[in-house]
């Protein structure tokens, strides 16, 4: 071992061969108890179906711009939404936010975002872009993630990590889960509707409230959401989601008039999370 002391201190002693064998195992010992920690088939699964959400949102993404901006901005927030949600899922299951596994989510969200403003540059310059240019993020959104989800799935084979536990459904994260509701019912909404003015200034409040979410989860001040769902709440955040993609898909593809429909979708997605909110006592 190569120990480096401070500039202008005396040179360090070398280590016995017993001390650099006890700090060996002690690093062993570490990996094990992290390794003890970490739920790799629940993160599996995660890795799994957030590689098909993505897929999904990347692919919507790139068929219905440029248009009007309101498709996007509709999309926007159940995207985020489940990127917190996902976040705090990978957290619960032992892994770290600086870790391999979150390094490799960050650089597919990278990716992923440079293909949509590269497609979105080209698009505004009146270059069409084929079929299966706009298929290219989301099918490498895909291989990415299922490659990282099977190799989590072959590593946790030897070994069964523990499950992460179920949080609280207390009144923070009812209060939370409402607001999602509300946030996707309002992003729903907005699709097809008439009124402009009010569709964006909706968009902007949206957006304003996530943003203080994302902040108060990165400083630790907000409720673990994800943790505490249950299946009825996944449930309908899964069906709120292919609600607006669908809606989003017919008004950008079609020429149907969807603002009623869509208000209506929107209203009923918030009352539910509402409900869900003020029902679900003990989980959700």
């Amino acid at each position: 071992m190569d120990q480096r002391p401070e500039p202008g201190a005396m040179p360090l002693d070398r280590p016995t061969p017993a001390t650099a064998q006890a700090y060996l195992d002690e690093s062993r010992q570490v990996a094990m108890r992290r390794e003890e920690r970490l739920d790799r088939r629940g993160a599996a699964r995660l890795f799994a179906i957030e590689g098909v959400a993505l897929a999904v949102y990347s692919t919507v993404l790139m068929f219905v711009m440029p248009g009007d901006g309101v498709g996007v901005m509709a999309l926007l927030p159940s995207m985020l939404i489940w990127a917190m949600l996902a976040g705090s899922l990978h957290e619960a299951y032992g892994y770290r936010r600086r870790g391999r596994e979150q390094r490799v989510r960050g650089t597919v969200a990278i990716f992923l975002m440079a293909c949509v403003v590269g497609a979105l540059g080209l698009l505004l310059a009146g270059v069409e872009l084929p079929t299966w240019a706009r298929l290219v993020p989301g099918a490498f959104a895909l291989a990415a993630f299922g490659y990282v989800a099977v190799g989590e799935w072959r590593r946790s084979a030897a070994r069964v990590g523990v499950s992460a536990d179920r949080a609280p459904f207390d009144r923070a994260t009812r209060v939370v889960t409402g607001g999602i509701g509300v946030a996707l019912g309002i992003a729903v909404a907005g699709v097809g509707s008439p009124d402009a003015a009010v569709v964006w200034l909706g968009y902007l409040v949206v957006m304003l409230a996530l943003v203080v979410w994302s902040v108060m989860a990165t400083a630790g001040a907000a409720p673990e959401v994800a943790v505490a769902w249950g299946p009825r709440t996944w449930g309908a955040f899964a069906c709120a989601s292919a609600v607006t993609v669908l809606l989003i898909l017919l008004d950008s593809r079609t020429s149907l008039p969807l603002a009623a429909a869509s208000a209506a979708s929107g209203l009923v997605i918030g009352v539910v999370f509402v409900l869900i909110a003020s029902l679900g006592r003990r989980h959700g």
